[in-house]
């Protein structure tokens, strides 16, 4: 019999831990669910409004682009090499330096081609002497053949010609600027002998850059030369460089079915170098569309929705997108201007929930049973 109470006792003690428990339970459940009712909504006896935001549809500009990656290229750009061979006895330049044309970058040693243009010259010199007395002793009526008048003539102008070819030679042991813009490293250093064809240094004229890229077959007919483009590198943060479009490639490639386009870009500091990878942007139309932050769609298998405000219910209507621009998407069909839509505390909605608009729309509040029976 002691038994059989203490065994009742304990199974009384466990009974009302749990009911405690219960209760407990309950009472914070009540607190968690009157912390999301709407009071207002409570009050009327209304069904449970969920805290939104929404947003009035308006029209904004959309822009058609076309974006694809680019490589930058020097408008100018040359080896620069000797014609002949000779050992370096000049190197008149500094790595990343500005020249203007014309200016001497490397001297080989020219000693031999001096001594021939001074020959030469020479040679020259008296041949102009004897085909000028020729000639004036013809012209008075000396006592001179005009044979001889011809042949002083012939021999000073085989005498200019070797002396012509004799400067040339002699200016080609010079190396120069062939135009304006930045040299590169050196690859020789004075008193190196070099063949004719060796590459002393680079110049690239960087004061324009092109942007050789590439986009696909659909779009040619719809570039353009003179489009404006814009680019931007990962070097440069958010700077973006404009240009435009000066050519365009006449074939379309067979294994890619893309075409290839270059623009020109303004560089006046020289900021962009050559062999830059850059990201191009080709805007090809812009016009006026309904527009509406991406937040606010909800998708339901193949099919985009959002919720539109009714009379503080939310109801869900369908809408075809069209382009993505930023943080909005042109809505092709299925809303009009003025039509207010929730843009936040979506996840928490049904087709027909009552809302309430607030100023900061939870985003964890439970999602509300839609009334008459609707999901």
């Amino acid at each position: 019999m002691a038994v059989s109470n203490l065994f009742d006792e304990k199974m009384n003690f466990r009974l009302g831990a749990l009911l405690l428990a219960a209760a407990i339970a309950g009472a914070a459940a009540l607190y968690i669910f009157s912390s999301f009712v709407d009071e207002d909504a409570v009050k009327s006896g209304a069904a449970r409004a969920v805290l939104v935001e929404v947003d009035t549809v308006t029209k904004g500009t959309v822009r058609d682009r076309v974006e694809a990656v680019g490589t930058t290229l020097a408008i100018k750009a040359v080896n620069i090499v000797p014609l002949v061979s000779g050992r370096v006895e000049e190197i008149n330049f500094i790595p990343g330096e500005k020249v203007k044309a014309k200016t001497a970058l490397v001297r080989l040693n020219n000693a031999v081609a001096s001594a021939q243009e001074q020959e030469a010259r020479a040679e020259l010199d008296r041949a102009k002497f004897d085909n000028d007395r020729a000639q004036a002793l013809l012209n008075s009526r000396a006592a001179v053949s005009k044979a001889t008048a011809e042949e002083r003539e012939a021999a000073y102008l085989i005498a200019k010609a070797k002396h012509e070819a004799a400067v040339d030679a002699l200016d080609e042991r010079t190396v120069d600027a062939p135009f304006d813009g930045t040299v590169g490293f050196k690859t020789i250093d004075v008193g190196d002998y070099v063949e004719a064809g060796t590459v002393l240094t680079t110049l690239d004229d960087l004061s324009t850059i092109e942007i050789e890229f590439a986009v696909p077959e659909i779009y040619y007919g719809s570039i353009k030369e003179g489009m404006e483009v814009s680019a931007k590198a990962l070097a440069f943060r958010d700077k973006r460089f404009r240009g435009t479009i000066t050519q365009i490639d006449t074939r379309i490639d067979t294994v890619s079915r893309s075409f290839r386009i270059k623009a020109e870009v303004p560089n006046e500091n020289s900021e962009i170098p050559a062999g830059m990878f850059m990201n191009v942007r080709v805007t090809l139309d812009k016009r006026e569309a309904i527009t509406i932050p991406q937040e606010a769609l909800v998708f339901q298998g193949e099919q985009t929705l959002v919720y539109v405000d009714e009379d503080n219910v939310a109801l869900q209507r369908p809408v075809t997108l069209g382009l993505r621009q930023g943080g909005s998407v042109e809505v092709a069909d299925g809303l009009s201007v003025g039509d207010e839509i929730v843009v936040k505390g979506i996840q928490n909605l049904r087709d027909g929930v009552p809302i309430k608009i607030a100023t900061n729309a939870p985003d964890d509040q439970p999602a509300p049973a839609a009334p008459d029976g609707k999901k």
